[in-house]
């Protein structure tokens, strides 16, 4: 959903810009910084090219607040008790080309991603819940690791160069291919649940939790 709107949001950069591109041969250096320990390098060959690097990492973020509400419901199940992640960093190098003179800089990506290891870990409360085709009084405690990644991506883009230098952007890379996490299920309950009913609640888990390996950044700093 996020990716959705983030393409729309460039595509109507790109309809509503001006015609404008001087900035990015003007002031050719760009260094950035990413929030959440992150930074980014690169350099403007003209008004179209531009290669650099980026780095975005190593955060720790527990999200049970969020999660916590009854209602929510994530892999068919209710009760979130906690939540948290944990991500390594990850780096990549990309080439971006604009291909119009958009004053806003819409553009795409070819690059190659080094990607660490991300691990998660969600706790559902004891409570009646319905598992493939039965009824079991249990907690659960769910935990996902994607292993480290590296290999080639894709991407898509906008930034924008002030008068006075700063500059910001916004964009995504990513792998066009998904990826299966590994995950462990660890069920507290007086009845232990049937191979069938174990294999459904995994499967949940794995629809939800398949992923394209990537990288989504904002950025802020200043060309020169």
């Amino acid at each position: 959903m996020k990716l959705k709107f983030f393409i729309i949001l460039c595509l109507s950069l790109l309809i509503g810009g001006s015609t404008y591109a001087a900035k990015r041969s003007d002031r050719p250096v760009q260094i950035q910084y990413a929030p959440l320990t992150g930074a980014a390098l690169g350099y403007h060959f003209n008004d179209y090219i531009y290669v650099g690097a980026i780095q975005v990492g190593d955060s720790e973020n527990t999200y049970d607040e969020i999660l916590r509400l009854d209602d929510s419901t994530h892999y068919d199940q209710i009760g979130i008790k906690s939540a948290s992640i944990k991500e390594e960093p990850k780096q990549a190098v990309e080439i971006r080309v604009t291909p119009w003179d958009w004053e806003f800089g819409v553009h795409f990506s070819l690059g190659y991603l080094i990607q660490g290891k991300t691990e998660k870990r969600v706790e559902f409360d004891r409570r009646l819940r319905v598992i493939g085709d039965n009824a079991y009084r249990t907690a659960l405690d769910i935990e996902i690791e994607s292993d480290s990644w590296s290999g080639a991506v894709i991407g898509m883009g906008c930034g924008y160069i002030f008068d006075n230098g700063i500059s910001i952007g916004l964009g995504f890379l990513a792998s066009p291919t998904k990826k299966d996490p590994t995950i462990s299920v660890t069920v507290d309950s007086d009845v232990t649940l049937s191979a069938v009913d174990q294999a459904e609640l995994e499967k949940a888990i794995l629809r939800d939790e398949r992923y394209n390996p990537g990288l989504g950044y904002f950025t802020i700093g200043y060309n020169f």
